[in-house]
C-alpha cells in the first residue's frame, strides 16, 4: 500500500510558534480565537489589521508593512541581513555573536489609519518565535514607551530560547 502526503506550503516550526504564542495572547484579551489566515489568503487586503510572521520576501504582507507610506521607522532589509532606517539605510542595531534578532514593527497605513499592521520579522528562525513572544508576554514594556504611536522594536533571542527574548533599541514614532 502507499501512502501520500499533499502540502501546498510549508510552514517552519519557528511561525508556529509564534502563532501559537501571538494567537494565546490575543484569544486571551479578546476571548476569542483569532483568525489565522496565510499572506497569499489576505494579500489583496489592506482594511484589515494583523500581525505578519517573518521578512519581506517570505510574507506578503510583511512586505506591504514595511513599503506602506505610513511605515517611517524601520525596514528588514534581507540583503544586509540587518534592520535599517527606511529613508537613510542606516543600521539600528548592532549584532553580538550567538543571538538571532527580530524587528517587531507598528504600523498604521496611510490608507486606512484607524487599522494597526504589526510585524515580527526574525533573522534566524528563533528571531522570529522569540519577536512574537515578546510581543504576547511582554506588551507592556513596549506600551510604556510607545504608547499607541508606531514603533520599531529590535529584540534579540537566544537560539532555543524563545522567552530569553529582550529589547537591544526601541525607535517611536511621532504623536498624532
Amino acid at each position: 500500500s502507499s501512502f501520500g502526503v499533499s502540502i501546498s506550503q510549508p510552514v517552519s516550526i519557528s511561525e508556529l510558534r509564534a502563532a501559537n504564542y501571538l494567537a494565546g495572547a490575543i484569544g486571551k484579551y479578546i476571548g476569542s480565537t483569532p483568525s489565522l489566515r496565510s499572506d497569499l489568503d489576505v494579500r489583496a487586503d489592506l482594511d484589515l489589521d494583523f500581525i505578519s510572521l517573518g521578512g519581506p520576501e517570505s510574507n506578503l504582507k510583511t512586505a506591504d508593512c514595511q513599503s506602506n507610506a505610513g511605515n517611517l521607522l524601520a525596514a528588514f532589509d534581507q540583503s544586509k541581513n540587518q534592520f535599517v532606517n527606511p529613508f537613510s539605510g542606516q543600521a539600528l542595531a548592532t549584532f553580538d555573536p550567538g543571538f538571532d534578532y527580530a524587528m517587531i514593527l507598528k504600523v498604521r497605513p496611510t490608507q486606512f489609519p484607524n487599522r494597526v499592521w504589526l510585524v515580527c520579522a526574525g533573522l534566524g528562525e528563533w528571531g522570529t518565535s522569540g519577536s512574537a513572544w515578546f510581543l504576547a508576554h511582554k506588551w507592556s514594556q513596549i506600551r510604556k514607551v510607545a504608547g499607541d504611536r508606531a514603533f520599531a522594536v529590535i529584540v534579540r533571542v537566544r537560539p532555543g530560547q524563545d522567552e530569553s527574548a529582550e529589547i537591544v533599541r526601541t525607535v517611536v514614532g511621532e504623536k498624532h
